[in-house]
């Protein structure tokens, strides 16, 4: 099970940080766009050519931020760790589908099996905590049998 989490990190990881380049790059698009903006004979419309780059580029810079954000959660989960019950870095799997409580990235397929990667602050990971094997969990008129933590 601890390979399939060092498995799962990696993905996160290496999905974080192609999502930072792409924001990186927008970034970068959007100064050199607002620089090369010239003021032209209608002010108004270089004004508001600006206004909306800068817009746009407070809108990038907030999903940098956020992106970084996660970053450093997922670096804090502590999932080298073999669990017994569910919590932050355990791998819980259920009569429906496997869980890893680490950060928000949703499905991930490793070969044939698939796994969804959840926030320990979701719902469905606070009602897996301080649950074990055999024990049920109820989420919205669904019951998850939890066949194993790790």
């Amino acid at each position: 099970m601890q390979t399939i989490k060092a498995q799962l990190i990696d993905f996160c990881r290496l999905n974080l940080a192609s999502q930072e380049a792409e924001i990186q790059q927008r970034l970068d698009a959007l100064s050199e766009s607002r620089n090369q903006e010239t003021k032209s004979t209608a002010g108004d419309k270089y004004e508001t050519g600006r206004a909306m780059v800068q817009i746009e580029e407070d809108k990038a810079r907030r999903q940098m931020l956020q992106n970084q954000e996660l970053t450093q959660a997922l670096d804090r989960v502590p999932w080298q760790k073999a669990y017994e019950q569910g919590q932050s870095g355990a791998l819980i799997i259920t009569d429906r589908a496997c869980f890893f409580v680490s950060v928000s990235m949703g499905k991930v397929k490793l070969g044939e099996q698939e796994y969804f990667c959840i926030s320990p602050l979701a719902p469905l990971a606070k009602q897996f905590f301080q649950k074990q094997a055999g024990d049920l969990v109820q989420m919205n008129q669904t019951s998850y049998k939890i066949l194993e933590v790790a």
